[in-house]
């Protein structure tokens, strides 16, 4: 049963990342619950940090998502992945006072890709927010699946596993204030059915800290990138996936491009930000810049997806290439999906980042 459980509820992890479920609802069809009694994300909310760290659990569907490109105290280059996800299973008011009582379940997705070997190392955890498993707590504020924990305390934000690889102990420091995504905080994703989602970036963090791989630990020092997000709703039925790339521009600056493909029927949509060297920002809107795919990548799974971008942004003069660290570095636990550390180069800047490409 568990294991059954654990197919049914990890095939979200495809669409949670930018907060919708494809396909058949699988938490819906266990809980009894329709999405119609959880809030949508709505124009004119007031997002900030640390306040909107905390849960949002009157939505369906939220994340705490890291990234960054780090460097070893062995002169080697590496990137990682930290994701807490939360998904409502029951939004009305829990009355039963019983421990096992299981209204949400979290679930966290890890990964370390190493740049000298070419390795990809990945994790997962599952638990519901019962006996302990899983859940939060206000102050300090600590997210928390099994042994994956996110905690932000005294201004920096904290980043633990303490089992298994890949394994991460690492300390976030802000160095930049908060960009609110789309209009406020108020990020659309459909303009045909209204799908939206809160959606606030911390865009340049200093990190320091370790990685822990088979077999060895890591020192390592760089840069990461969180993203914030909650939402109730879905994908639209005119729309496949996604192509979503955050870059730490070598220059200060960080710059978010999103494609979400549309089907024949419908067009592709875009959505975008940077952030500039002084911590102010721009929202991109979907004529400021384009994200072109080029190329093939032949992933594990046999699924195909584009092998390079063309990144322009000509209010910025950026012209970049973007090209995988290395081609493996899809993720396979039950979902399938490619996220992956990348380079880029080109024109007016260059950088290092993340890509995730969805629905292929």
């Amino acid at each position: 049963m568990k294991r059954s459980l654990l197919f049914c509820l990890v095939t979200l992890l495809l669409w949670v990342p930018l907060g919708w479920a494809a396909g058949p609802d699988a938490a819906s069809a266990l809980s009894g619950e329709t999405e119609a009694c959880y809030r949508k994300a709505e124009p004119g909310a007031t997002l900030s940090v640390p306040a909107d760290l905390l849960p949002h659990e009157d939505f369906r569907t939220e994340w705490w998502y890291v990234t960054g490109n780090l460097k070893g105290e062995d002169g080697k280059r590496y990137g990682y992945q930290f994701t807490i996800f939360r998904r409502g299973l029951a939004c009305d008011a829990d009355e039963t006072g019983v421990s096992w009582s299981a209204r949400h379940l979290y679930f966290a997705h890890l990964a370390i890709s190493s740049e000298s070997d070419k390795s990809f190392h990945t994790g997962y955890r599952m638990e519901r927010q019962s006996f302990g498993l899983s859940g939060w707590h206000k102050e300090p504020l600590r997210i928390w699946v099994a042994d994956v924990s996110f905690v932000w305390d005294a201004g920096q934000i904290h980043l633990e596993t303490r089992h298994g690889e890949p394994g991460f102990s690492l300390t976030l420091e802000p160095v930049k204030p908060p960009v609110l995504q789309g209009e406020g905080g108020f990020s659309v994703k459909d303009p045909a059915s209204g799908s939206a989602s809160h959606y606030l970036t911390l865009s340049r963090l200093k990190t320091r800290g370790t990685l822990r791989l088979p077999g060895r630990v890591v020192e390592v020092t760089g840069v990461s990138w969180v993203d914030r997000e909650w939402s109730t709703g879905s994908l639209g039925s005119d729309q496949s996936g996604w192509d979503w790339l955050a870059l730490h521009l070598d220059d200060g600056r960080d710059l978010m491009v999103c494609r979400v493909r549309g089907t024949k029927a419908a067009p592709d949509y875009y959505f975008g930000s940077i952030s500039l060297t002084d911590g102010s920002y721009r929202v991109l809107g979907a004529g400021e810049f384009t994200m072109v795919p080029y190329g093939v990548l032949n992933a594990p799974s046999g699924r195909v997806y584009p092998g390079r971008w063309t990144v322009s942004v000509p209010k910025e003069a950026i012209v970049l290439t973007v090209t995988p660290l290395f081609d493996n570095q899809e993720h396979g636990d039950g979902v399938t999906y490619w996220e992956g550390a990348v380079t880029a180069r080109g024109k007016g800047a260059s950088g290092r980042g993340y890509l995730e490409m969805t629905g292929y």
